[in-house]
């Protein structure tokens, strides 16, 4: 079955929790930026969780955790590809980059 981590902002956070609990076809593990700011020893079990991740979905907002997320991703999780979303289109909407690591 295919795993999926996000991390997104606190007001998609619990859209995606609902949404996790009705999807049959995979899996969804779903974090809030502004709750893994407020405990940061949870960042250890985020990563685990990652490495055995099939897919992983940032949404990234301006809470300063991400500066830890984003340095230890690029130091110990083995990526293919990773896309990002562009936080400057309507709330919604996103755009495919390039990899941007």
């Amino acid at each position: 079955m295919l795993r999926v981590l996000a991390i997104v902002w606190q007001s998609y956070y619990n859209m995606f929790l609902r949404v996790s609990k009705n999807i049959k076809d995979f899996t969804l593990k779903v974090y809030s930026a502004r709750a893994l700011e407020q405990q940061l020893q949870k960042l250890d079990q985020v990563f685990t969780e990652m490495e055995d991740s099939d897919i992983i979905f940032l949404y990234r907002s301006n809470e300063s955790v991400w500066e830890e997320i984003e340095k230890r991703i690029k130091e110990k999780i083995k990526i293919q590809k990773l896309y990002a979303s562009d936080m400057t289109l309507p709330t919604g909407c996103f755009q495919m980059l390039s990899p941007i690591f």
